[in-house]
């Protein structure tokens, strides 16, 4: 089983690929801050993909993942 990590702004869209891919069998955890996806990353444990988007406030997506791969 799959564990993705879902990171965008717009709860609705969190929501909307948090289904689709839960409906494929996915493990998903959803985000709508990219400080609080980082703050519980450790938590969450590893993930095999992140979904983010580009353009958040505060964090944008690019520094999200570069934050996701130090972690490793």
């Amino acid at each position: 089983m799959k564990k993705i990590m879902v990171i965008d702004d717009d709860e609705k869209i969190v929501i909307d690929i948090a289904e689709v891919l839960e409906r494929e069998g996915c493990t998903v955890a959803t985000f709508t801050s990219a400080a609080h996806a980082l703050q519980t990353l450790d938590a969450v444990g590893n993930v095999d993909l992140v979904i983010t988007d580009i353009r958040m406030p505060g964090m944008d997506g690019i520094r999200v993942l570069d934050a996701c791969q130090k972690r490793e």
